[in-house]
């Protein structure tokens, strides 16, 4: 297969042992343990945006903010005892993102407002080839369309880095400012304006009570259910608390130990077995209780579930920041109708009303088709991640990490990674240091000097991947036992691929068990090519004895994952198969 090569770069390759995409949670905690679990500090990362922190640099709506408390959602290694609130907002988790990237000496090697347009995988040499440019074409003097070497290459690129674009009818003519809420343009004046809000998941729930404030209309268009809950106290307000923390050795860390509890023992509320139905009920039961205290009567039918229409678990619950009593104003208004065409100050409803429109903010999610991969990687045979997914039928890879087809090519938070209802930062630092524990060989063999493997001296570089065999065990694994959860009702949930009908955004087991077996690499699923796979008799015991690996599945898991029996839905697969059988020769 050819693979497309981008044009020839002037100067000669730049190498470094680790290149990292994306300067975001993941990349921060890959370059940061890098640092701490090896000493390895020949890392350059890249990062399209301007500033450091991913999600927390590019979403600054008006009340952005995390709905895990920050003890657990903040680096085990950079704990902090001066947090204002027990959730914080979009400022000062930026503000700690970019400390704890000054701290470790990453700051000065991430390359802002440069973006990878490609990365190709040299079978020749054991190396990755990667090229850069600038972002949205800013070419200043420094950054320029480059062409970088590294043994390993490290996606820390997010899931929902993606925004969904506005795809409704006539939104090009559009006279006024429409964005979307993860790229708010902040030159935009709400005040005395008519607001047109498009969704009302979690960000459109914290930025709806602001805007309400100024605007002279919000009208927000409902695209689904949630499950809205009354959100914890805040115990940062208790003078007690905070001199616990500040004083109290080791309260930091207790803290942290009793959120990580409760959160984990929340996910007994995403299984299908009596406890989680118990779980679910007074879930229900209680987020029904605050909606109905909380908002409008005219809403209730509008926000409140009905039975059997969205079981509690099937998408991430929703802390209420004052959302619910934000629709009590006399300017906002929930519309139940569709939105479905837009022209040049109006927008239309399906039931053919018309409504003022002066500025349209698009709260409509994110693309998670792409799974953190907006450029294109090419692997062995000329795969691109893309089309490697395509043809083995979804999104998949071991441990949310490694694919066979791409050595030396670590995602930090892959498909069928997180939970749903838990913190992300825990995780990335799970999969980081798994990712770590399996280069590391690869990281400790010599420097390599020439990137040409025509040139005399060249050499090839050590490399790792994992088996094919493996990677299927452990999709066959994930899709079998998502069948246990609730998101496998078909309940209409974002962590289903759309394309493939496979679970692809969550982990379908505690994350106590994702940290287990992210802690306990099994070396003996990965070819190590060039070089020794690491472990003495400890490690080869355990292996032997299976602990950390993925149960191997029966013939009839194997049989059912290749007839598609473990497809949630009908996914546009199925959908163009139908398709095609209607089209068919007598129809």
């Amino acid at each position: 297969m050819s693979v497309p090569h981008p044009a020839p770069v002037k100067q000669a390759p730049e190498y470094h042992n680790v290149l990292i995409i994306g300067a975001g949670v993941t990349g921060l905690a890959m370059g940061c343990q890098l640092r701490s679990m090896l000493g390895e500090t020949d890392v350059r990362i890249f990062e399209r945006e301007a500033g450091i922190g991913g999600t927390w640099w590019s979403n600054t709506y008006p009340g952005a903010g995390c709905d895990i408390p920050i003890p657990l959602y903040s680096f085990s290694f950079e704990q902090r005892k001066d947090w204002t609130t027990f959730f914080a907002l979009q400022d000062e988790i930026q503000t700690y993102l970019q400390d704890v990237a000054d701290k470790y000496d990453l700051t000065r090697k991430t390359h802002c407002s440069t973006e990878v347009s490609s990365a190709h995988w040299d079978e020749a040499l054991g190396l990755w080839h990667v090229y850069t440019r600038p972002a949205r074409g800013e070419t200043t003097r420094g950054n320029e369309d480059k062409h970088w070497v590294c043994k390993v290459l490290v996606s820390g690129v997010g899931g929902l880095s993606q925004p969904n674009p506005c795809t409704i009818d006539g939104h090009e003519k559009f006279q006024g400012p429409l964005f979307h809420s993860a790229r708010w343009d902040h030159s935009t004046e709400m005040k005395g304006k008519h607001v047109i809000v498009a969704g009302n998941g979690c960000s459109a729930t914290q930025f709806v009570p602001i805007i309400a404030k100024e605007a002279k209309s919000v009208t927000q268009f409902v695209r689904s259910k949630h499950w809205y809950a009354q959100r914890p106290a805040n115990p940062v307000d208790f003078r007690l608390w905070r001199w616990l923390v500040r004083y109290v050795p080791g309260f930091v860390y207790l803290q942290r130990a009793v959120i990580f509890t409760v959160l984990e023992l929340s996910m007994l509320m995403m299984f299908k077995h009596r406890l989680g139905t118990l779980y679910r009920n007074k879930f229900a039961a209680d987020c029904i209780a605050y909606i109905k205290k909380t908002a409008p009567p005219k809403y209730h039918d509008v926000l409140v579930p009905k039975d059997g229409e969205l079981q509690p678990g099937c998408k991430r619950r929703v802390f209420d920041t004052d959302y619910l009593p934000a629709l009590r104003r006399d300017n906002v208004e929930l519309e139940r109708s569709a939105l479905v065409e837009i022209k040049e100050k109006s927008v239309i409803c399906k039931d053919g009303r018309e409504l003022p429109a002066d500025v349209i903010v698009m709260a409509n999610g994110f693309n998670i088709t792409e799974m953190g991969f907006p450029m294109k990687i090419y692997g062995r045979n000329g795969h691109d991640v893309q089309s490697y997914w395509k043809a083995n039928g979804g999104p998949q890879v071991y441990r949310g990490s490694m694919m066979s087809e791409f050595p030396n090519l670590f995602l930090c938070m892959g498909p069928n990674t997180g939970t749903g209802h838990f913190s992300y930062i825990f995780t990335a630092e799970c999969v980081t240091r798994f990712a770590i524990r399996v280069m590391a060989p690869i990281l400790k063999a010599p420097r390599p000097t020439v990137f040409d493997s025509k040139a005399p001296g060249a050499r090839r570089s050590p490399s790792v991947n994992i088996t094919r065999q493996k990677e299927i065990e452990e999709q066959v694994w994930i899709q079998s036992t998502s069948q246990n959860m609730v998101y496998s009702f078909n309940c209409g949930s974002w962590y289903v691929d759309p394309d493939s009908g496979r679970v692809a955004a969550v982990y379908p087991s505690f994350q106590t068990m994702f940290w287990l077996r992210s802690a306990m690499p099994m070396y003996n699923d990965f070819v190590y090519k060039g070089i020794r796979a690491p472990g003495g008799i400890l490690t080869r015991i355990r292996q032997g004895l299976g602990i950390g690996g993925t149960p191997i599945p029966t013939r009839e898991q194997m049989v059912k994952f290749k007839q598609g029996a473990y497809v949630v839905g009908q996914p546009k697969v199925r959908q163009e198969e139908a398709k095609q059988i209607k089209s068919g020769p007598g129809h």
